[in-house]
């Protein structure tokens, strides 16, 4: 099937628009043989649009499936098929990351509906963040588990979800540093985007409990060039900031200074704005705490009115002003 010339293989897309909706009592016979060969497409398809699919209908299928004997066999062959994939020394670049796709969506398929493997499924995910060649890619699938309401796999569509089901995968994340710790210093970088794709899907509230362990990982991702992760990591800590969280209060000499690195980040725009985000929300926090570093910042933040793009030279002449009031008569009321 998977040798077939793409316009037949295409077929599953049409196939899984017909089978994904429906409703979880109904008995697709024969699910493991149709899983089988839907694994063996979504691996070994050259079509992308062909394997992504393939890979969503096996993990819908997945999702829905009565939880007996069946689904743990299945389930067990999907996993050492998928690793043994993963193992082969001169595995194709586009085989290995449909192999990492197909075992994203199945991990996200189990964590949403609580099912007893999730735990080895998650683990062998997180391993995979040291893999060479598809480290990045597996770092991809954090974020696919995080999202909401993917096509098919939604309450919409009957997906077997139990609630706060993002919650208890970001609770994984204390094995995620761990491993963290014990890789090699090019992959580390994997681990950082995988952690920013978890601490944007959880709600604030949850983030801000679990702080304190994770500043060290904060402001080591800020010492990235992955515009991704940059990204990502300046996002959370902007709204952390917004809210004037009191852990980060006590790390201004830890941030501010790498705020204004990156307002001068040449390879994205968008990180150079997000950057004088943060550092205008930092204001937020009380005069006192901030006036040793007015001087510095003002001055730093001069050299951002020159910025080649005007939207960078807009944001950079709010921050500079804002910070240009710090413990003046004019400075805004802070509550």
């Amino acid at each position: 099937m998977a040798s077939s010339s793409w316009h037949v293989t295409q077929s599953v897309v049409l196939l899984e628009a017909l089978l994904s909706p429906v409703r979880q009592d109904v008995n697709i016979p024969p699910l493991s043989c149709l899983v089988m060969q839907l694994q063996t497409l979504a691996i070994h398809t050259s079509h992308p649009l062909t394997s992504r699919s393939a890979a969503r209908f096996v993990a819908s299928l997945v999702n829905k499936a009565h939880d007996d004997e069946p689904l743990a066999v299945l389930l067990s062959n999907l996993l050492v098929t998928l690793l043994d994939t993963l193992d082969q020394d001169d595995i194709p670049v586009m085989k290995a990351t449909n192999a990492v796709n197909l075992f994203a969506w199945l991990t996200k398929a189990l964590v949403m509906r609580g099912h007893r493997q999730t735990d080895i499924w998650v683990g062998k995910l997180i391993a995979m963040l040291s893999h060479d060649a598809v480290g990045t890619c597996v770092a991809e699938g954090f974020k696919l588990i995080m999202i909401q309401n993917e096509e098919y796999m939604n309450s919409d569509n009957y997906g077997n979800i139990r609630i706060l089901y993002r919650q208890r995968f970001f609770q994984t994340f204390p094995e995620l540093v761990e491993h963290y710790h014990h890789a090699a210093q090019p992959v580390r970088c994997n681990f950082l985007i995988a952690l920013a794709y978890m601490l944007q899907g959880v709600p604030r509230v949850v983030l801000t409990m679990s702080l304190p362990e994770l500043i060290p990982l904060l402001v080591e991702s800020l010492e990235q060039s992955k515009v991704v992760l940059l990204l990502s990591i300046l996002e959370i800590l902007r709204d952390l900031l917004e809210s004037k969280h009191s852990v980060l209060e006590g790390h201004i000499q830890t941030f501010l200074p790498r705020f204004l690195k990156l307002t001068r980040f040449q390879d994205s725009l968008k990180v150079r704005i997000a950057a004088l985000q943060c550092a205008l929300q930092m204001c937020n926090y009380p005069t006192h705490l901030l006036l040793p570093y007015k001087q510095q910042t003002v001055h730093e933040l001069g050299s951002c009115l020159d910025d080649p793009k005007r939207l960078v030279r807009q944001q950079a002449v709010s921050t500079r002003s804002r910070w240009y009031l710090i413990g003046a008569s004019g400075e805004p009321t802070k509550t």
